[in-house]
């Protein structure tokens, strides 16, 4: 398997993820990531043996590119990437509602992370907003986001962000060495 400095970097987050969690991501029952760029974290996670459900929400844009990458990788089927998938399935933006509500029915007793590097951050407070609500029941977070984006002081919203979820009581929020003014919020039940 061939690397870049975008998969180290996934890497990375995925290693400061586990150490403070002392859990391995690929235990996870359901992954929902908010933004999930060309795929790269998704196909890391399959990649280290993640056998469960793993959910991108993006703009219809990202999907596409999702879509040509995880194929290309082996983690799409014909199917498309608008219908459930066996371990993918991804949901253009506008489609929030009814399919993300049925999907997070019955997850009290799963173990289910959510991740946003940097995507949460850079999202308007409506849509973080709506997104969050779905999430009370998770059981992770591994979020990565700026201190400042446009008006928004970022860590004042992540400091908020924690009284969302009922399952999680530990946390960790700090600055993430090799990046000024960017940090990491991790959450563990």
């Amino acid at each position: 398997m061939s690397s870049s400095g975008n998969l180290i970097h996934q890497a990375f987050h995925r290693a400061q993820f586990e150490n403070f969690s002392k859990k391995k991501i690929e235990e996870y029952d359901l992954i929902f990531e908010f933004g999930g760029g060309y795929g790269a974290m998704c196909n890391l996670i399959h990649n280290l043996k993640f056998k469960g459900k793993y959910i991108i929400f993006d703009l219809p844009e990202f999907c596409a590119l999702q879509k040509f990458y995880l194929s290309a990788n082996g983690l799409i089927t014909s199917k498309g990437y608008n219908e459930y998938e066996e371990r993918n399935c991804i949901f253009h933006f506008n489609r929030v509602g009814s399919e993300i509500i049925n999907m997070f029915k019955n997850i009290d007793n799963k173990k289910c992370l959510f991740i946003a590097n940097w995507s949460l951050s850079e999202s308007p407070i409506n849509t973080r907003n709506s997104i969050t609500s779905y999430l009370a029941s998770f059981s992770g977070v591994m979020v990565a986001y700026q201190q400042y984006f446009g008006e928004m002081d970022n860590i004042q919203y992540f400091n908020i962000f924690k009284d969302n979820f009922i399952r999680i009581n530990n946390w960790n929020n700090y600055h993430i060495p090799h990046m000024i003014n960017n940090y990491y919020l991790f959450g563990d039940e």
